[in-house]
């Protein structure tokens, strides 16, 4: 995944003074007869746990997905199992399945199993949509975890409920909002050619940038991935609106400064699309955008940018303070173009989710997840592994790790309880990440998941065209003005209109809901 190659070059610390303000004074004791209720309770406390461990373990089943390593098969099977089973009384099995599994995991959940998986909700919403997925009560999350809630770091359960209720859990307490919004831009190239990121504040300072750059570098890639654009380039082709696009793009888009209407948008009839592909077209005529950033052959330009043989691709929040980049002289940049508000898409990077048929273990699999980061210990073990075998704490708080197999995946869980960012990046890119979420805006679809299956028919017929044809023409491979509209004219005979209203129809009644 992309996600694994992002370093966070994150160090473990986090202040927890309030925590320990209220440990303490929940400890204090009065005298007479407070006192001695308290230490009734203590003693019934203290009797309880020894009845659960008295209890036999119950069992839980978690999927992950990767790839089973040697040493993390004998962490899950002998460090871990031990620790939660003494821990919990939790009888805890990792299996992993590759990733892409999706089919597997959907026959594992109609066939009535029993197991947690890793999960995001709108991976595939039939998981939902179809009842396989057990449902977590959010007082019984409080009350059970409220450490989990802690690492949350104020995070909630909008973006994963179907019909009002929760069915995943969501893990990770980071940064949320502006996931590939904007542009990484290597900043060392522009300083060679008289440019500083900081100059480049519109669409024609950019283009002007590049031009210098590619005259002195025709063979360095100007853009990785040119899939960046309908996030990146919003304020230019759709300045009236927020739009932020996935790649691809989809043919139904939701304008999130009108955060009140239930317009669902036919966005390749739409003039933003026109514009959008203005802006392609022209990047392809000064040479920039290729054949091969759709055939990623015989070259791959994403490949080229990580290997440090190009100047712009997929930026996001992780990259305000990445400058580490492809060698020690890259110097890697967070660039905005415009003044288009970035968004939070979804507040988590994949959770937990179980299946319908183990409804009866969702409060285990609640304390297993608290357990994780009941302490900067537990946190530890879970991510890293055991220490002086795993890994290493070096004199600055960071993580060196000795065991190449991942445990729990950081990218999926990181939070900023235990981690803090290195002290070797500038103390007002830091000050502005962390509080790069408060100027975001949240999707106005969180939570809505549309159910696809009435028009999956129509849904695949698209995309073979989108692949085929849309692409392509929008990349300037062809002439877009002579033949789009005989291309549009297919996608209306493949269903666009039906998928378009069916759409339409879920989403106002997720509005009229809300």
């Amino acid at each position: 995944m992309a996600k694994k190659l992002l370093a966070l070059l994150l160090g473990v610390c986090m202040l927890t003074g309030v925590l320990a303000g209220c440990g303490s004074k929940g400890s204090e004791s009065s005298a007479g007869s407070e006192g001695s209720s308290a230490q009734a309770e203590d003693s019934g406390g203290e009797d309880k746990e020894t009845q659960k461990k008295d209890e036999a373990p119950v069992a839980l089943r978690l999927v992950m997905y990767g790839e089973a390593g040697v040493r993390n098969t004998e962490f899950w099977e002998n460090e871990f199992h031990e620790k939660v089973l003494e821990d919990l009384n939790l009888d805890v099995t990792i299996e992993y399945l590759p990733w892409g599994s999706i089919d597997k995991v959907a026959t594992m959940l109609a066939s009535g199993e029993k197991f947690g998986f890793m999960n995001i909700l709108t991976q595939d919403p039939t998981f939902a949509t179809n009842g396989y997925l057990a449902t977590f009560d959010e007082d019984m999350i409080r009350e059970i975890g409220p450490k989990y809630l802690e690492a949350r770091m104020g995070a909630g359960f909008e973006f994963v409920k179907w019909q009002g209720e929760i069915v995943t859990i969501p893990v990770g307490g980071m940064i949320w909002g502006g996931p590939q919004d904007n542009f990484s831009i290597r900043n060392d190239i522009l300083n060679e050619v008289g440019w500083d990121y900081t100059q480049i504040q519109t669409y024609d300072d950019l283009m002007a940038a590049c031009a210098a750059v590619h005259e002195k570098y025709p063979d360095l890639y100007i853009i990785g991935n040119a899939g960046c654009f309908p996030k990146a380039l919003n304020s230019v082709y759709a300045p009236d609106a927020i739009l932020k696009l996935p790649w691809p793009i989809p043919p139904v888009v939701l304008n999130q400064s009108e955060p009140d209407s239930d317009e669902v948008i036919s966005f390749y009839e739409s003039q933003w699309f026109h514009n959008l592909v203005k802006i392609y077209r022209e990047w392809h005529d000064l040479g920039y955008i290729k054949q091969e950033h759709i055939t990623n052959s015989p070259t791959n330009p994403q490949d080229e940018y990580n290997n440090g043989n190009g100047l712009i691709n997929f930026g996001g929040n992780t990259s305000i303070y990445r400058h580490d980049g492809m060698n020690e002289q890259a110097d890697v940049r967070y660039l905005v173009i415009g003044d288009t508000p970035s968004v939070i898409s979804n507040n988590y990077d994949w959770g937990w989710a179980v299946s319908a048929a183990d409804q009866e273990n969702v409060e285990h699999y609640v304390r297993l997840i608290n357990w994780i980061y009941e302490s900067e210990e537990n946190y530890r073990f879970c991510l890293y592994g055991v220490e002086g075998k795993d890994y290493t704490v070096l004199e600055d708080g960071s993580i060196d790790r000795t065991t190449t197999d991942d445990f729990i995946y950081g990218w999926q869980s990181r939070t900023f309880l235990y981690e803090k960012i290195s002290e070797k990046y500038d103390a007002a890119e830091i000050e502005r990440y962390l509080h790069f979420d408060e100027d975001c805006i949240v999707v106005k679809e969180a939570g809505f998941i549309f159910d696809s299956s009435p028009v999956d028919t129509q849904a695949a017929q698209m995309n073979a065209i989108i692949q085929e044809k849309v692409i392509p023409l929008m990349y300037g491979m062809g002439d877009f003005d002579s033949e789009w509209p005989a291309v549009l004219q297919e996608l209306k005979d493949a269903g666009l209109d039906q998928y378009v209203a069916e759409y339409q129809r879920q989403f106002s009644e997720f509005m009229a809901n809300k």
